[in-house]
């Protein structure tokens, strides 16, 4: 895929839709975000066969002005293809999060989630979208909240204790002196 744009899939109510999202660039200094659109309106379609006809035919739309965007137009349907991870079934949150403990996959997916709604709704002027997200303390936990490549917890800050920050007393470290010894 181009460099920092990606194919995306959205699943909403009214079904999955495919667009494109450069999440982050820089343009003569200042920082940059977009989606496929214009202006207010985002573009979104059917299948990425739809996408990819786009792509190929439109020029005039948010994403021209990429530095990569040269790339995107000659790109099959296949490279086109939102992969696994850049995949957001906004739907299916209440799913993902039931149960007593989400597992690590979950929250991993809960926070591309959150990341792609907080991102249309700076993007998009989602005021409903935005008060949620900033309101509800669940998601400024989850803005920290990070996992390695094989699952292990990683938190944002260094010496960020996780506990705390969810109200349980952290353990005490075990120091030597309490190791039971084999003899």
């Amino acid at each position: 895929m181009a460099q920092d744009i990606v194919p995306i899939e959205l699943g909403l109510p009214q079904g999955d839709v495919v667009t494109l999202w450069a999440p982050r660039w820089r343009q003569e200094g200042d920082k940059r975000e977009a989606f496929l659109g214009q202006e207010d309106d985002l573009y979104a379609f059917p299948d990425v066969a739809h996408l990819a006809a786009f792509v190929r035919t439109e020029s005039e739309h948010g994403l021209s002005d990429h530095p990569s965007w040269r790339l995107v137009p000659p790109l099959s349907v296949a490279q086109l293809t939102p992969t696994y991870v850049h995949k957001y079934d906004l739907v299916g949150v209440p799913e993902l999060v039931a149960g007593e403990r989400p597992t690590p996959w979950a929250i991993t997916k809960l926070v591309g989630i959150v990341a792609v709604m907080r991102s249309l709704a700076d993007m998009y002027e989602l005021d409903e979208v935005t008060d949620v997200l900033d309101k509800a303390k669940g998601f400024a936990i989850l803005a920290e909240f990070k996992y390695d490549r094989e699952g292990e917890r990683l938190w944002g800050r260094p010496g960020h204790d996780r506990r705390q920050q969810l109200g349980r007393r952290p353990r005490r470290p075990r120091l030597a002196r309490d190791v039971p010894r084999h003899r």
